[in-house]
């Protein structure tokens, strides 16, 4: 469902980079954990969203 949305919104596709799964999943509990979303969507905006060349 995420990456049906990214893409019908021209923004590209969620993707967890393979050698960084570990990294994604301690992020992740630390926003669960603590509500602070800063580290978890810098992440993600680094490795884990790419563009669509077409």
């Amino acid at each position: 469902m995420t990456n049906k949305a990214l893409v019908e919104h021209n923004i590209g596709i969620f993707q967890i980079p393979i050698e960084k799964p570990e990294k994604f999943k301690a992020l992740l509990i630390e926003y669960y954990e603590t509500g602070n979303e800063t580290k978890i969507i810098g992440f993600m905006k680094e490795y884990c969203i790419r563009r669509i060349q077409g």
